[in-house]
């Protein structure tokens, strides 16, 4: 079976659905990878990715994910979907790509990326670009228009490359069928379920059994680093009676900013008066100035701890301000503001003991951290861990009894047993699961993703071919396929157009993939993961 034909393609080059440059400002390592100041990431040749670079490129990833999936994101979902690696993967991919279209002679005339700046949304006003609006945008994210440029032009060289390289890829039709056949195919199952977790009251392991489980089983029982930070908030709304907002600035605001004042009514769009919006103005200009205020400070605290050689207590302490301690704290502990949030965690991971960070700005405050300590990784002494060795021994105990019952259930299936009455020997209700697709997220009745069980379930036949043992969690199921439904010809017709074209992006990805891996072969790459 061919490749493409898999559910999920890993692509080295594209680096999956969340890897994509959306917007105007999110490009990979942009402030160039040359020369970069701080500690370095990644060395490819002679190119260097700095901290500074893979951080920022970290940080827009989890700002772009969270914009996604709103309420619904979570630090586990980094850590599912392996953000660091997979940026830290995007990064070296896009250096090692840029340098071998150097060698490929691969440009963009400054015709080509004029055309594709002016034709960026978020410099245009009423559909045509707008040189005042770019520059203005720009400065305000702390750009350069030749740094933004030479962003813009790689990734143009990318796109230029990458067409290059796929222009030959073809689809067939059966192509298309079978993977939409895969993915719409839908069964049912009939299953019985064995659960674990009433077993561990009669599994009682001794303190030998759980020191051998314990030295067997050292390295899942190692301890992350340790941290302990100080940090300081500064919060912008104590500023505020600092700040003063002249009718000029309102005036310039309202003027560099007069898209976010019109609205459209019917197939007009009308502009609101400044007069009208000028209290408005002012309130965000206060909000910005009182942030500035805060940030300010902040540089003010930290360019004291490096000047005077203090601590930042002592250094807060002259400004009339406390710092808070988080205690010792480990990595994906959630325990503490700094330990909950990616971005302060980031921030103290990077720093040596004793090192003060420089102003980090969250959630409309500004966070200053001093790392006061740091505990290695390493191994706890046994007495220290037999509680959690006791436990996890007594649950694996639990799941190999489900297991060797489930197990032995399967076999009097396959020995011609019927189902109902191998369920009612070993007293078992039996379930059905209705018909499910690879598309859903879960199996009705099993209460497991489709994700979990699919690569079994979708590969068992109506033939001898149909039982199978399912585990999710602590949880072993019996199944049976009792019916298989292949999706309808005018679902296909319906969908062909879009199964063409992932088929078609499916089979391109796998070509740049290797492609890149045969490039990355023959270049000379060196990871410093200490510093991500």
């Amino acid at each position: 079976m061919l490749k493409f034909m898999r559910k999920k393609t890993s692509s080295i080059f594209i680096q999956g659905a969340f890897f994509i440059i959306i917007a105007v400002f999110v490009f990979w390592g942009i402030g160039g990878l040359r020369g970069s100041r701080g500690s370095v990431v990644a060395k490819i040749d002679d190119t260097v990715i700095s901290q500074a670079s893979f951080l920022k490129a970290y940080r827009s990833q989890i700002k772009l994910i969270k914009q996604r999936y709103g309420d619904a994101f979570s630090d586990k979902m980094l850590e599912d979907i392996n953000l660091k690696e997979n940026v830290l993967d995007t990064l070296i991919n896009r250096a090692v790509i840029l340098k071998e279209a150097k060698k490929m002679d691969i440009s963009i005339s400054d015709e080509e990326l004029l055309a594709k700046i002016k034709s960026i949304p978020a410099f245009q006003d009423n559909g045509y670009f707008s040189k005042r609006r770019y520059l203005y945008l720009l400065r305000n994210e702390g750009l350069t228009p030749a740094k933004f440029e030479k962003s813009v032009r790689d990734d143009m060289i990318i796109e230029k490359i990458t067409s290059i390289i796929t222009d030959s890829v073809k689809t067939s039709g059966g192509e298309i069928r079978t993977l939409f056949d895969t993915r719409y195919r839908k069964i049912n199952l009939k299953f019985m379920k064995i659960d674990a977790l009433p077993f561990l009251k009669e599994i009682k392991p001794s303190d030998t059994e759980i020191k051998e489980y314990f030295d067997a089983n050292k390295e899942s029982f190692k301890l992350p680093r340790g941290f302990e930070v100080n940090y300081l908030v500064l919060d912008p709304s104590n500023f505020k009676e600092e700040v003063t907002v002249s009718d000029e600035e309102i005036a310039d605001y309202y003027d560099q900013n007069i898209s976010e004042f019109k609205e459209k009514k019917g197939d007009k769009e009308e502009t609101f008066p400044l007069n009208k919006v000028s209290k408005s103005i002012k309130d965000i200009l206060i909000k910005n100035k009182s942030l500035d205020l805060a940030i300010e400070k902040a540089n003010n605290i930290v360019d004291a701890t490096i000047k005077e050689a203090v601590s930042l207590g002592d250094a807060a302490k002259k400004e009339g301000l406390d710092i808070k301690n988080t205690g010792l704290f480990y990595k994906g502990s959630k325990a503490n503001i700094v330990a909950a949030n990616q971005e302060l965690l980031d921030n103290v991971t990077s720093l040596d003991s004793g090192e003060v960070s420089n102003p980090v700005t969250m959630d409309g405050k500004v966070y200053i951290l001093e790392l006061a300590n740091i505990v290695e990784e390493h191994i706890p002494p046994f007495e220290d861990a037999k509680d959690k060795a006791a436990l996890r021994l007594t649950i694996n105990k639990a799941n190999l009894k489900a297991r060797e019952i489930a197990f032995k259930l399967l076999k009097n299936l396959k020995d011609g047993e019927a189902f109902a009455q191998v369920a009612k020997n070993k007293g078992l209700k039996v379930g059905k699961t209705g018909f499910f697709s690879r598309l859903q997220s879960t199996v009705s009745g099993l209460n497991l993703p489709v994700s979990m069980v699919e690569q079994k379930a979708f590969q068992l036949s109506l033939d001898a071919n149909r039982y199978a043992v399912l585990k999710g969690g602590n949880t072993y199921f019996v199944v049976e396929l009792i019916g298989k439904m292949e999706p309808a010809e005018d679902e296909f017709n319906a969908h062909r157009i879009e199964f063409t074209k992932e088929v078609e992006k499916i089979k391109k990805d796998e070509l740049l993939n290797a492609w890149l891996l045969n490039v990355k072969s023959k270049t000379d790459i060196n990871i410093n993961r200490d510093a991500i």
